[in-house]
């Protein structure tokens, strides 16, 4: 049978008629339409309600991931910012070293500071914000290390220089080492262009400059021991190029003062050892001559016990007396210089006929011959050019010449000495007036220490004989030295057998009036004991009476021992306290040449000599005063020149002076200011020299200083 397909939905559709339409206009009120509005209202209002509240949440969700993003940067700032700080503390290579270890750190905080965020968004902000902040750090790292690698770069350059410098230093006269310390330079110089980025002058002037420190510290150091061969060192260099025109300049003036001072020292030194000719070229004063040979001859004994000459035309002989004159020429000299004859025994006792016999043959032998020098080898050999290997067994010709030349300048006088320097100086270092300064300057020094040194061991010798020679507790007296039984007395008295026999003569006649009884005191040598401790005792003694009376022979004075004794052991104790002040002293020095000049010493104008050296030391401590330093050569040169240059003075109440500004009339006003204000400090009327010297300062420090202390107020 057929099957009717089922297909679950009806066949036939719903068939819609058109109606009219109803329209029924009801309040809706009438059905509790407000209600349900209201309802409606309240439902949308709800809905909307929850909206905010859900996006208020979320915003306040926000604030609180970004604060906490916000917190996390600040935290890796400061951390980041510390570690920078030290990070840039490291310099040169230190700083390359560091710069990797430092981005591992900065990435490890960055790391670190996220993983403590909770949420993703916060996360977010965080790597967004820190990244930048990493950049900037990096770079600035990466400048600070790149930076300070340039300069640990350049610092083993210069380093390089530097100790190419030190190594040729070591000895400077190796020109290997010089030379292998120019490839050094210039290696390091072309380093520096690339590290620098320098133009190809920059590299220039940088080679120039390390070449001129090499050339300038090579031939300074050589200056300090050897000044020649500095200056070939110094005239190689500048003839090649190493070295530039400021550093050649200043080079070359330093191992100028340096040949000069290491020159003068030398040849100072040399000259009053007797080193040539120079003090008896020429014909020389006898007087000088005369103690010249009796410095060689005898040491200054007129009764000198001479050996025996072993060699030469003399051979056989004994010399006689203080000049050493053989007796084989004694009779035809003394028919020569029209005196009597005499025996060798009366020659030698006779003192005053030796002085005259010498003074008579010595000037003819100078006048013969053109020179003290030659008249000295005719002395000594017979002839005015000896062979080099004369000699008489005992002293060679050039060696008794040598000794003459040295007691010759030893005893020359300030002029005469001046005088040779000068020559000598003009020999070395012609037109050189700075040379010729400092080296009569130093020959003049050189003769003073020379000198001290002698006084100095004569001194010693004296007090060692003179202490023992006092009489004893018991009140008896010495008759001889072999009276005293110490060695060192015995020895003391030898040395001054050797350099001072006439003192040895003073002490044998004292020796001979203590024999025969001491001296008894008298009206006259009481006065001169009490005259001399006056000298001895007044501190406002002159620097003239102090010189004096602390240079006098007391041990032989014609007066009680007693009174003898006194004065020595006041003299001793002075002496033993006494500190010279070693800056006057040194100016003095200074100033000896100036002062020669000027004809102001202590044998031609002692006392000017003596007021003026007052004065340069008062004003000298006013100057170290202000300037809190000792005073330097060239400032004592400029006071000494102050003070010695001629002045007319017009100045507010001053009155017209004219002379040298430490000579200077002392206007009468002043005079009665100065003795006013000396006698209110020290109870006592200054002296005419005091008051000079007060006045002079005073001059000197309104002419000259500025702040000086007023020196009237002494």
């Amino acid at each position: 049978m057929p099957q009717i397909p089922y297909s679950g939905a009806p066949s036939v559709g719903e068939s819609f008629v058109p109606r009219t339409s109803i329209s029924s206009r009801v309040n809706a009120a009438t059905f509790g339409g407000i209600e349900a509005e209201a309802a409606a209202g309240l439902g949308r209002t709800i809905t909307k309600a929850g909206d905010e509240l859900f996006d208020r949440a979320m915003a306040m969700q926000k604030l609180d991931e970004q604060a906490s993003a916000s917190e996390a940067v600040a935290a890796l700032t400061e951390k980041i910012g510390l570690r920078l700080e030290e990070f840039r503390t490291l310099s040169g290579k230190s700083a390359k070293d560091g710069y990797q270890p430092f981005v591992v750190d900065i990435d490890k905080f960055r790391e670190e500071g996220g993983a403590s965020l909770n949420s993703d968004y916060a996360r977010q902000l965080y790597q967004q914000e820190s990244r930048q902040l990493h950049s900037r750090t990096v770079l600035s790292a990466a400048s600070h290390a790149g930076s300070e690698f340039k300069n640990y770069q350049a610092g083993t350059a210069q380093a390089t220089i530097n100790n190419a410098i030190d190594q040729s230093m070591i000895d400077p006269r190796d020109d290997d080492a010089f030379k292998s310390s120019l490839d050094k330079i210039r290696q390091s110089a072309s380093m520096m262009r690339t590290i620098k980025g320098w133009s190809p002058e920059q590299e220039k002037d940088y080679l120039g400059t390390q070449q001129s420190k090499l050339v300038f510290e090579r031939a300074t150091t050589l200056a300090r021991t050897d000044p020649a061969t500095a200056q070939k060192v110094l005239d190689d260099a500048v003839k090649s190029g190493y070295i530039s025109g400021e550093e050649s300049g200043r080079a070359q003036e330093f191992v100028r003062q340096k040949r000069n001072h290491i020159t003068s020292r030398i040849e100072a030194d040399a000259l009053l050892a007797g080193d040539g000719d120079h003090f008896s070229v020429g014909n020389v004063p006898v007087g000088d001559a005369r103690e010249a040979i009796a410095s060689v001859e005898s040491s200054g004994n007129y009764e000198a016990v001479h050996t025996v000459v072993k060699k030469g035309q003399y051979a056989g002989q004994r010399a006689l007396g203080r000049y050493g004159i053989m007796p084989g020429n004694l009779p035809s000299w003394l028919k020569e210089a029209g005196m009597p004859s005499m025996t060798p025994e009366e020659f030698v006792k006779d003192h005053s006929a030796q002085d005259k016999l010498f003074n008579f043959k010595f000037g003819q032998l100078m006048r013969e011959h053109g020179s003290a020098g030659r008249a000295a080898m005719v002395w000594f050999t017979g002839s005015p050019e000896p062979k080099p290997n004369a000699n008489d067994g005992l002293t060679s010709a050039p060696d008794y010449l040598k000794r003459f030349n040295a007691a010759l300048g030893q005893n020359a006088s300030p002029e005469r000495r001046y005088e040779v320097a000068k020559k000598r100086a003009q020999e070395l270092s012609p037109d050189d007036p700075e040379f010729e300064f400092q080296f009569t300057n130093r020959v003049e020094a050189a003769h003073r220490t020379q000198t001290n040194a002698y006084k100095e061991e004569l001194r010693q010798n004296i007090d060692v004989i003179e202490s023992a020679i006092v009489p004893a507790k018991d009140g008896k007296l010495i008759t001889s030295v072999d009276d005293v039984a110490d060695p060192e007395v015995h020895k003391a008295w030898d040395w001054l057998q050797m350099h001072d026999p006439k003192r040895i003569r003073q002490y044998n006649e004292l020796f001979a009036r203590n024999a025969k009884g001491d001296y008894t005191a008298t009206e006259e040598n009481q006065a001169e004991y009490h005259q001399w401790l006056g000298r001895l005792t007044d501190p406002t003694m002159s620097d003239a009476e102090r010189e004096k009376a602390m240079n006098a022979d007391y041990a032989t004075m014609h007066m009680p021992a007693a009174n003898r004794d006194r004065l020595n052991q006041i003299r001793n104790k002075l002496i033993a306290g006494h500190v010279k002040d070693p800056n006057v002293a040194h100016a003095m020095q200074v100033l000896e040449p100036r002062l020669v000049e000027a004809g102001i010493t202590k044998k031609d104008d002692e006392e000017n000599y003596y007021l003026l050296k007052g004065i340069l030391h008062d004003a000298m401590q006013n100057e170290i005063a202000r300037a809190k330093r000792p005073l330097k050569d060239e400032e004592i040169i400029q006071m000494g020149n102050r003070l010695l240059r001629e002045q007319v003075i017009k100045k507010g109440w001053f009155l017209d002076t004219k002379g040298p500004t430490f000579k200077a009339e002392v206007p009468e006003q002043m005079k009665n200011i100065i003795i006013e204000r000396y006698s209110n400090k020290y109870g006592d009327t200054p002296s005419e020299q005091t008051i000079r010297r007060i006045w002079a300062v005073k001059l000197y420090n309104t002419l000259y200083s500025k702040g000086a202390s007023d020196a009237a107020q002494h």
